[in-house]
């Protein structure tokens, strides 16, 4: 269920930024209109003498219409962007909580077996230090191998995103010098082609500022939520290794499946009859492959 939550927000992120990038698209069409429309009706309203004097100041106005356009646009992409990002934000907030109460759980449960081991004469203290440093190389060995994972991982999201920057920088720019090329070839007035020039390669310059700030931000993003999820998932094995540890001191203990849930009860006190089993479920599961583990030694 956890894992298919994950890929259900994972696919809505995707579709969201598809939309996004698609959204871009049908903007700059519609803004690159909006110019066009703006300069034949400004430049058909002046006389060529009124024109050279006023060019300027017209060119300006067509300016401040379509950043103003933008701006209401960008505006709207953010609050979007910003709802999805705190929903995700929050799922992970929640699933970090649960793997924390459950640590301090696990953390509190070993130290009290080893102390009923040791009270019990069934581990010695040299013993009990042997076994916690053997623990301790095993969990060191994990995070070792993890972390170099996620460097892995970063270095080849990092060229990823920059190969991508690169790439739809170039097809931004190669898609406003068709449309500087396709303007000046249809252009018949020197005037008129001289005010659009000028407007779309301001356009293309705020487009290009614009969509560098907006890939800086979605590469942060990217591997933020890389190392976010790198944590997680190294909590969780890390927990797997506790887990099996706690079944090896649970199987030298001889602990009864009551005594064992009473000792939850009062590391656990927020949880349910029900999630109480699953956790001794899952310890004893663990218990199972400790077996195993000594019977291929």
């Amino acid at each position: 269920m956890e894992q298919l939550e994950q890929q259900q927000l994972a696919a809505a992120k995707k579709n969201e930024k598809r939309h996004f990038e698609d959204d871009e698209e049908d903007q700059q069409v519609a803004a690159l209109k909006l110019l066009k429309s703006q300069a034949e009706e400004r430049v058909a309203m002046l006389t060529e003498e009124d024109a050279e004097t006023n060019f300027d100041e017209e060119l300006e106005k067509v300016k401040l219409e379509i950043l103003q356009q933008r701006a209401v646009a960008l505006r709207e992409q953010e609050d979007r962007l910003g709802g999805m990002v705190a929903q995700l934000q929050l799922n992970k907030a929640k699933e970090l909580s649960e793997i924390d109460e459950k640590q301090r759980a696990i953390n509190d449960l070993k130290a009290n077996l080893i102390d009923d081991l040791n009270e019990r004469g069934v581990m010695s203290d040299i013993e009990a230090e042997q076994c916690l440093d053997q623990h301790r190389a095993q969990q060191e060995k994990l995070t070792r191998k993890l972390d170099n994972e996620k460097d892995k991982q970063e270095k080849m999201l990092k060229k990823k995103l920059a190969d991508r920057l690169q790439s739809r920088e170039k097809t931004l720019l190669d898609s406003y010098e068709d449309r500087l090329k396709e303007v000046l070839d249809k252009s018949s007035n020197k005037i008129a082609a001289k005010l659009r020039k000028a407007a779309i390669m301001h356009k293309r310059s705020v487009a290009i500022e614009e969509f560098k700030t907006r890939m800086e931000k979605e590469i942060s993003q990217s591997l933020e939520e890389l190392r976010r999820e790198h944590n997680i998932k190294k909590t969780k094995l890390t927990q797997e290794l506790e887990l099996r540890f706690v079944a090896s001191l649970v199987q030298q203990g001889k602990l009864k499946r009551s005594e064992l849930k009473e000792s939850l009860k009062l590391l656990l006190p927020g949880k349910s009859d029900k999630q109480l089993e699953e956790l001794i479920n899952t310890l004893h599961d663990n218990t199972q492959e400790v077996d195993e583990d000594e019977h291929d030694l």
